[in-house]
């Protein structure tokens, strides 16, 4: 079976080779955008099984992202932010997970599996 994709979504370059670099350990195969349009036009366009996103984005921000994602295909999304958690539950309600950053190198396979296994449940 071949490898599950996930984008990653950040702006910050080291940390998306950092996060690439997690998910390669783990199993996955990744494919990456540096902004919320890219990104959108990746989630919609290549075989994804799910989105690893930032809120703070340039161009679009990842809440917009998100919803531009929900309104046009079922894919699992999770969240990266710094904001402290109440916040960002509130801003990314409508996320299948969420990551506070800084992260553990382990937090983010671990999440991003359970969710994946929750849509193949």
């Amino acid at each position: 079976m071949a490898a599950r994709r996930i984008l990653i979504v950040d702006d910050n370059v080291s940390l998306r080779v950092l996060l690439r670099t997690y998910l390669i350990d783990a199993g996955y195969d990744t494919v990456e955008a540096g902004d919320g349009e890219t990104a959108i036009s990746l989630a919609l366009s290549e075989p994804i099984d799910l989105v690893l996103l930032d809120v703070m984005l340039p161009k679009r921000s990842g809440i917009e992202v998100l919803r531009e994602i929900r309104a046009r295909r079922a894919l699992p999304v999770v969240m990266m932010s710094s904001l402290s958690e109440p916040e960002l539950v509130d801003l990314a309600a409508d996320a299948d997970g969420y990551i506070r950053k800084p992260f553990r190198p382990g937090d983010v396979a671990k999440c991003v599996t359970a969710v994946l296994a929750q849509g193949t449940a």
